[in-house]
């Protein structure tokens, strides 16, 4: 991480350099936190390919980025792409970005409607109310997404839920053990 902080802190950097950069620190995921200033930085550079991977590299970091608001702001980017990538990552963020997905969702001019229901897949079991609103929407890809996305959700909440009670038994019978000896 010191040498990609190193690098990115260089101004004079290609842009495909930049670009590659970004995707690089993405890749470390939470680890790249400390990374996340300059990643946010690049979501101003000119070059649309160093938005878009800044932007997805913001999202593999997650909310220890502090990036959220900075990746909404990519809604509004000049390029389909970059606006595309802010969309699908909102949701690695969590509940908080529920209403900025949620507000693109009731906006029927918004080019981003699908992808703002697949990414209400990732923003966790909150996002399931949101979801349910948009499964007969009259746009047969948000439709689509949402319904999957709906299925994502229940499919962790399921998961979560047969985790708890593997875990109660579990310290059941460990509790029995005990007792009976």
């Amino acid at each position: 991480l010191p040498a990609l902080l190193a690098a990115l802190h260089k101004a004079d950097e290609a842009p495909y350099v930049r670009a590659a950069l970004a995707q690089a620190t993405g890749a470390l995921g939470a680890a790249a936190a400390p990374a996340a200033q300059e990643l946010r930085a690049l979501l101003e550079h000119p070059d649309p390919w160093v938005r878009y991977e800044a932007v997805w590299a913001l999202g593999r970091i997650g909310p220890r980025s502090g990036g959220p608001e900075a990746v909404a702001h990519m809604l509004k980017d000049e390029e389909f792409e970059v606006r595309a990538a802010a969309a699908d990552v909102l949701g690695l963020f969590g509940p908080q970005a529920i209403p900025e997905l949620e507000a693109l969702l009731n906006n029927p001019a918004s080019d981003l409607r699908p992808m703002a229901a697949d990414a209400l897949g990732d923003a966790g079991p909150e996002a399931a109310k949101v979801l349910e609103r948009f499964t007969n929407d009259a746009d047969a890809e948000v439709r689509a997404n949402t319904r999957a996305s709906l299925e994502k959700v229940r499919a962790a909440a399921d998961a979560r839920a047969a985790r708890h009670r593997a875990l109660a038994i579990g310290a059941a019978a460990m509790a029995l053990g005990l007792v009976l000896g």
